[in-house]
């Protein structure tokens, strides 16, 4: 059975800089706000629950979450900081879904010497593997292999596309209609998104809806 798929960029050798922003990268992966949060309420639920006297353990769990959420978002100015293209990041933000921090995590993280965007698409992940066997062709699922928190996020300018801009909500209705589930829709938007901002950056071209969207 072979399975086949885009390859991920060459390796190359990080300077300093590099190394740092991936630091701070993976530092921003691993704070867990989200369990947090969810331990919080499964905690004061309980309590309620069962009527326990009140607990210190809510106290400290309310400030573990404040110390996360403050670091979370100095990692995030700091990563908007160390962009060298303003007029590049500003470029992107006119994309919709992609806010200052998508524009400067598509800066800082994906290469723009790349040859195509299939580069881009295979490190966040969002390529698609085939298997297949003989005449047997399976279906194609997502090879996650690169970076999850870009995948991540590269979802949510999908998501945020879609609330706030006309063409991408149609476009999210249409491939729901064609039955391509919840997950499927969002991750074909998400590199739709992503070849829009290498075309702008490859071609130094401004955003234009009419256009970049037919295209890409």
């Amino acid at each position: 059975m072979a399975e086949r798929e885009q390859n991920l960029p060459a390796t190359f050798k990080l300077e300093k800089r590099e190394i740092q922003l991936k630091q701070k990268l993976n530092l921003l992966q691993n704070i867990e706000i989200q369990s947090l949060k969810a331990a919080q309420r499964e905690f004061i639920a309980t309590q309620k629950e069962l009527q326990l006297a009140k607990s210190p353990v809510k106290n400290n769990l309310a400030k573990a979450l404040k110390d996360l959420l403050k670091a979370k978002k100095q990692l995030e100015t700091d990563l908007e900081k160390a962009v060298q293209d303003p007029e590049k990041q500003a470029a992107l933000t006119n994309i919709p879904g992609i806010s200052s921090l998508g524009a400067s995590l598509i800066l800082n993280f994906l290469d723009l010497n790349c040859l195509s965007v299939k580069q881009w698409i295979a490190y966040t992940g969002l390529d698609i593997s085939i298997r297949e066997s003989g005449t047997w062709k399976g279906k194609g699922k997502l090879t996650k292999r690169g970076n999850a928190f870009l995948r991540k996020r590269c979802v949510a300018m999908a998501w945020g596309a879609i609330m706030h801009n006309k063409y991408f909500k149609a476009l999210y209705t249409e491939l729901r209609q064609r039955k391509r589930s919840y997950k499927e829709a969002l991750c074909i938007i998400a590199r739709k998104i992503l070849r829009i901002a290498f075309t702008i950056l490859k071609q130094n071209i401004p955003y234009n809806e009419n256009i970049l969207c037919q295209q890409n």
